[in-house]
């Protein structure tokens, strides 16, 4: 987790990129807006869930979609951010990468 905090800590003096180390995938995300989602699933079991709509960032190509925040994240609000990755299995038995943690960018000035 040392890894994680020291690559987050240089995304917020200003630095945006992508990487990959040791497992961990840290991608720059800009998040457009932030919708708490919360029901119950086919089996009746309550869920909670902060879901950001956000365009994600990889070079010079832009993609638009949907990530979910870790439980117990720091808030939220429409801006840059520095994101770390890991791959995790959904209660549909599918991989999928999911936040770890999230933290602001500070902006190129």
């Amino acid at each position: 987790m040392g890894l994680v905090r020291w690559i987050v800590g240089a995304a917020v003096k200003g630095q945006l990129f992508s990487s990959y180390s040791m497992g961990v995938v840290m991608q720059t995300v800009e998040v457009l807006t932030v919708v708490h989602k919360k029901g119950a699933g086919k089996t009746g079991k309550g869920y909670e869930m902060d879901v950001c709509q956000c365009i994600l960032r990889d070079g010079q190509e832009l993609s638009v979609g949907e990530l979910i925040l870790p439980k117990g994240h720091a808030p939220v609000v429409p801006g840059l951010y520095a994101a770390a990755f890991k791959l995790v299995r959904t209660f549909e038995g599918k991989v999928q990468a999911a936040i770890e943690s999230i933290a602001p960018v500070k902006r190129p000035a």
